[in-house]
């Protein structure tokens, strides 16, 4: 491996399970080291809790500090009520104190706004809760802690079980300026428009140290295996093994604005009507920093990448895909379609790499006004035009990266970039044989345009074009 080791979802949830309700430091190496401290104990009067008309009764006093001292099943409630809304949330505390709720079974229908086993949670302190085999079938907001969370937190809990509602989530259905560590889910998440493993909707918050494992699908929306559609905030140090399934997928975030993704890692199988991606499906003006994927990830319609689909304005570095990349459009084993100043430095892929229409390549598939640095690839690409580093490559700078693989292009091949259009390519190296079947083939670039620069690059593999031109720097220069 590289600098930096990452560890598999399923090693961080063991991790979790040994140390749940402990506290305990985190188990992914690569970490930061930076952790967000678990909350205080209560210092007023707390209320035991052993029976499920006890814990009924919180709702009576929602800005109370409760601790679980039993076990309890809320088998005898077939519909149980949220506790806390919007207008009367709850702003307490409750420990879970290493005990379970088993069988919490919500079915709200199209009445209730916020359904879980809290509806509305503000400022509320949750730690140490455990939620086993929980049945919701909520409206706008549904998970399996709290359907809705504001400027709270959750610590050291999980869920299992099946979630349903327009925004879900394995712990919150929706969490705003809230964090969320030490937990995980392994519960079925389906939401109508978004759907998360921990949370469906999360803005300007933090999930740090947590995994999901179930299976995740938002019907029209964003789907991910942390959270569906991020906005704002930070996500640390999270894992996903769970297959997901969404309009735009990925594989800790389905969509992310503005919002930061750093030592997280994926091993599911990722699918996404539109943009997928082993990290993010979709990513605006933020950053994905030391992050890893092994999982196939396929985009039906637009962009799949083996970090993010389709990245905007942002940062992609330090990170690492070894999963085979399909996109409609564009593929790329880093990132499917780049555009708007993005840039993509010390990043690697093994994986294949394959693009049913325009562009592939082993790290970007199409990238407009960018840089890629200091990367390399080692898989196969196959694409309309195809590269070992970009597939096309218009107006940006390509330097400082490898290409390994064998490079196939229905039309354009290169080594490094299929198509290069107004472009450079400085201190880049090609070892893996070019092939071209309708145009170009090129040992740097298959076909150059405008003006464009090659410069200190060398190729050492097989260059060849069946009804195109062949060169070893490039196949033809327009």
């Amino acid at each position: 491996m590289r600098r930096f080791v990452k560890q598999a979802a399923m090693i961080v949830l063991l991790t979790l399970a040994v140390y749940i309700f402990t506290g305990c430091g985190s188990s992914n190496s690569g970490s930061t080291g930076v952790q967000t401290p678990p909350p205080p104990p209560p210092t007023g009067n707390v209320v035991d809790i052993r029976t499920a008309a006890q814990l009924d009764d919180v709702r009576n006093g929602l800005g109370g500090n409760y601790k679980l001292t039993a076990n309890i099943s809320l088998s005898s409630y077939a519909n149980w009520e949220p506790i806390g809304s919007n207008s009367a949330p709850f702003t307490g505390s409750i420990d879970g104190n290493g005990y379970a709720i088993t069988g919490l079974a919500v079915e709200t229908g199209r009445t209730e706004q916020y359904a879980g086993l809290f509806g509305y949670v503000e400022g509320g302190v949750i730690r140490n809760l455990a939620l086993e085999n929980v049945d919701i079938n909520g409206r706008i907001y549904a998970g399996a802690i709290a359907g809705y969370m504001k400027n709270g937190t959750i610590f050291n809990s999980y869920s299992t079980g099946y979630i349903y509602g327009e925004t879900a989530g394995g712990i919150v259905g929706g969490v705003e300026n809230g964090v969320i560590t030490f937990s995980y889910s392994t519960g079925d998440i389906y939401g109508e428009l978004d759907a998360g493993g921990l949370a469906g909707y999360a803005y300007n918050s933090r999930v740090e140290i947590s995994v999901s494992m179930g299976y995740v699908y938002a019907d029209k929306g964003n789907a991910g295996g942390i959270a569906g559609y991020v906005s704002g905030g930070k996500i640390i140090d999270c894992g996903s093994e769970g297959d997901i399934d969404g309009v735009t997928a990925g594989g800790i975030a389905g969509t992310v604005l503005g919002g930061e993704i750093s030592y997280s890692d994926s091993i599911g199988y990722i699918y996404g009507a539109v943009d997928a991606g082993g990290i993010a499906g979709y990513a605006e003006n933020s950053i994905i920093t030391d992050s890893y994927n092994t999982g196939d990830v396929y985009a039906r319609d637009w962009a799949a990448g083996g970090i993010a689909g389709t990245v905007l304005g942002g940062e992609i570095s330090g990170s690492d895909n070894i999963g085979y990349i399909n996109g409609a459009v564009d593929a790329g084993g880093i990132a499917g379609h780049v555009d708007d100043g993005s840039i993509i430095t010390d990043c690697y892929n093994t994986g294949d790499v394959y693009a049913r229409d325009r562009a592939a390549g082993g790290i970007a598939g199409y990238i407009f006004d960018g840089i890629i640095e200091y990367s390399y690839s080692e898989g196969d690409i196959d694409g309309n035009n195809a590269g070992g580093i970009a597939g096309y490559a218009e107006y940006s700078t390509i330097y400082y990266c490898d290409g390994y693989g064998v490079v196939y292009g229905e039309l354009d091949a290169g080594g490094i970039a299929g198509t290069l259009d107004n472009g450079k390519i400085i201190y880049c190296n090609n070892y893996g044989d070019v092939y071209a079947v309708w145009a170009d083939a090129g040992g740097i670039a298959g076909s150059v345009y405008g003006y464009s620069e090659i410069s200190y690059s060398s190729s050492y593999g097989f260059i060849h074009s069946e009804y195109g031109r062949a060169g070893s720097i490039w196949g033809w220069k327009y």
